[in-house]
């Protein structure tokens, strides 16, 4: 994704996507370190992540309709 934003000339764009997401992974992380320890702060990393995975694509989807 990152190198398809470059290509794009949408860095800043990529900036707002990790500005929004690294909060929501350290916040996850924190809480469920509590809960479930070590394997707490990996389990919210996997969430996390996945939760990265569906904005970026859904971001992705509208920026290439948007540049045809």
């Amino acid at each position: 994704t990152g190198a398809a934003l470059a290509g794009l000339g949408k860095m800043q764009q990529g900036l707002y996507l990790v500005v929004f997401t690294v909060p929501i992974s350290i916040i996850l992380g924190y809480y469920l370190y509590f809960d479930f320890g070590i394997l707490g702060v990996i389990y919210g990393q996997i969430i996390a992540n996945i939760f990265v995975m569906i904005i970026a694509t859904i971001y992705m989807r509208q920026l290439v309709s948007v540049n045809k």
